[in-house]
């Protein structure tokens, strides 16, 4: 009995010496999150300033940017004309004048098709090449 006695206590010391060594590292990695998390704060914070600062930057350019352009650059006339003019609406074509409209582009394509050298063989007969000369 003694020696399962001794063999129970070899191995609670063995798990007590785990346990403070786990203690250990967990008070060790407690202490890096901590500091990740407090690094990771500082930068988020950082973050939005500078994002802040570079917003602030763009606006202001921004707006410089076209109060200098159309002071320096516009005439008041020249300004006027930038004024969206409404195009009345066309009517919207029947399903009768579209199969119409595209049987004449249709008949318009069998004319355009046609190679005129057919039509007038006398006139593009086929030539020696032009040289080309340096003057």
């Amino acid at each position: 009995m003694s020696q399962i006695a001794e063999q129970t206590q070899k191995k609670l010391s063995e798990l007590q010496a785990r346990h403070e060594r786990m203690k250990k590292l967990t008070a060790s990695m407690d202490k890096i999150v901590k500091a990740f998390q407090e690094g990771h704060l500082q930068l988020s914070k950082a973050s939005e300033e500078t994002n802040e600062i570079l917003n602030q930057g763009f606006k202001e350019q921004h707006r410089r940017k076209g109060t200098d352009h159309y002071s320096k650059n516009c005439s008041k006339e020249k300004k006027k004309s930038y004024a969206i003019e409404k195009v009345p609406e066309e009517e919207s074509p029947t399903e009768d004048s579209e199969s119409q409209s595209m049987g004449d582009a249709i008949r318009e394509q069998s004319v355009e098709e046609q190679d005129e050298r057919e039509e007038f063989p006398v006139e593009y007969q086929e030539e020696a090449p032009l040289e080309i000369q340096d003057i």
